[in-house]
């Protein structure tokens, strides 16, 4: 989350009672345009044998309905989508449980080997019946369809080295690859933690990671989780997790809690969105319907909430408004109380589902009542 201001200080326009006010072009956090390409395999979850490449699996953008593609031989797959956004990518086949990778935002570079390891539903069957058999407070609840009734969320502490190969082959024969004694801490706490052992089952004694790599989080509220890997001799990555009842969210190597080279900084694409694209461009008090009228006009690339105040000594006026992308005005009665001919505080914050927020504060002029 970020947060910065501007102070403008304006004049009065007598001619139309208003005070107006630019902002010359873009500032710093409107944002980039253009795409960025996804690319990646959808593979089958390896358990008992199983090594299927997932050709004919759809594959999509869980922000972006109606933009899909369909994964091509060993399952292999590109997907175009707008850069500076937030997206889940997803993957679904018959045969298997659909998975939900991490949540990305998009920053100005293609991203690749973001793979899909999605489990049958044999597979999945058993591991839930497997991990509820565990007791405790594990509870693992199904739909009468199959379908988790809470969240699901895994990863793997993976070993760097399997970052390095440009062929699926290898990467997908590079194993066991986990990181050896990681640990895992999910902001806020989320379910019940679990890690895999040596034969890739979920462990109620295991209290580190495996050189299997796994970790897992059974019965996942919904909502936003960030996820980050500790270690007394290694660097992981963290990831953000995006429940949804019924989800599987697998953040699949070698993304996830990928283990870091030397000094390596975390890619800035598995972080949470920390830009606000939206500017106030001006504003101007007009008389309209027999009252004053404060419009602010705002140039928004994402929805924002807008939040006015006008301030004059002890008075005030405040509204919220929610605004969607576009060009738009926020508009604003200013009631009699609001003495004309003198100056009022203009204060107009804008916020974006993200909590980005910026404040543009100005000196302005509030015109005289009519009699």
């Amino acid at each position: 989350m970020s947060i910065c201001s501007h102070r403008l200080f304006a004049s009065s326009a007598a001619a139309l009672f208003a005070v107006l006010f630019m902002l010359a072009g873009f500032s710093q956090n409107a944002g980039a345009g253009g795409t960025v390409t996804v690319t990646g395999n959808a593979y089958a979850f390896i358990f008992a044998g199983n090594e299927s490449r997932l050709e004919g699996a759809t594959i999509g953008i869980e922000e972006l309905p109606g933009l899909t593609t369909t994964a091509g031989p060993n399952g292999a797959y590109a997907i175009e989508v707008p850069n500076d956004t937030t997206i889940t990518p997803y993957a679904k086949i018959d045969g298997y449980y659909p998975t939900h990778l991490q949540t990305f935002h998009t920053s100005g570079q293609d991203l690749t080997q973001v793979n899909f390891q999605m489990p049958a539903m044999s597979t999945y069957n058993l591991l839930v019946g497997y991990i509820r058999s565990l007791g405790g407070n594990l509870e693992a609840g199904q739909n009468p369809g199959g379908s988790l009734t809470k969240c699901a969320i895994v990863s793997t502490f993976f070993q760097k080295e399997g970052r390095s190969f440009g062929n699926f082959d290898d990467f997908h024969d590079f194993r066991p690859h986990g990181v050896i004694g990681s640990t895992a801490v999910a902001t806020p706490t989320a379910g019940e933690q679990l890690y895999f052992d040596e034969d890739v089952l979920p462990s109620l004694i295991q209290e580190s990671s495996s050189r299997d790599g796994g970790v897992l989080w059974a019965d996942v509220e919904s909502g936003v989780y960030e996820i980050k890997g500790y270690s007394d001799t290694t660097r992981h990555s963290s990831f953000i997790a995006t429940c949804k009842p019924g989800r599987l969210v697998n953040a699949n190597p070698p993304w996830g809690l990928v283990e870091l080279a030397g000094n390596e900084a975390v890619n800035p694409a598995v972080l949470t969105d920390t830009q606000l694209h939206a500017r106030v461009t001006w504003a101007v008090i007009l008389w309209g319907n027999g009252q004053r009228i404060l419009k602010v006009y705002v140039d928004a690339r994402e929805p924002v909430r807008t939040s006015v105040w006008i301030r004059q000594g002890e008075r005030q006026v405040r509204q919220r408004v929610t605004l969607q992308p576009g060009k738009r005005f926020a508009n604003v009665a200013v009631p009699n109380r609001i003495l004309g001919g003198r100056h009022a505080g203009l204060r107009i914050v804008l916020t974006d589902a993200a909590g980005n927020s910026e404040a543009t504060s100005i000196a302005i002029a509030v015109p005289r009542l009519r009699r």
